[in-house]
């Protein structure tokens, strides 16, 4: 699997992923836990669903949240999106052009 940063990642249509690093754990001299890096996935700020890459399994960033807005590494479904933005931001991120019937 391929781990691209965020410029890199953004560039081919694709949702950053989250590096996360544990710092090691030193108790008198004593390593009790050894320093951990990790890779994820990013979730819907609402509904907590994962980011996954529909397009290929060759890269680990996923394609399947909108990430709005633009670089500021909030994601979300495009079930939530709809529910928690007016329909001009809907209409324009997501190209929609109906009327939402219970607004």
């Amino acid at each position: 699997m391929i781990f691209l940063n965020d410029a890199q990642a953004r560039r081919f249509d694709l949702n950053p992923a989250f590096k996360i690093v544990t710092p090691a754990l030193i108790v008198a001299g004593k390593i009790m836990f050894a320093k951990e890096e990790r890779w994820e996935h990013p979730e819907c700020v609402i509904c907590d669903v994962e980011d996954v890459n529909l397009d290929s399994m060759k890269y680990f960033n996923g394609n399947m949240l909108i990430e709005y807005p633009k670089k500021s590494k909030q994601f979300w479904c495009s079930c939530c999106f709809q529910n928690s933005h007016s329909d001009k931001v809907v209409n324009r991120i997501l190209g929609t052009v109906e009327e939402r019937g219970w607004d």
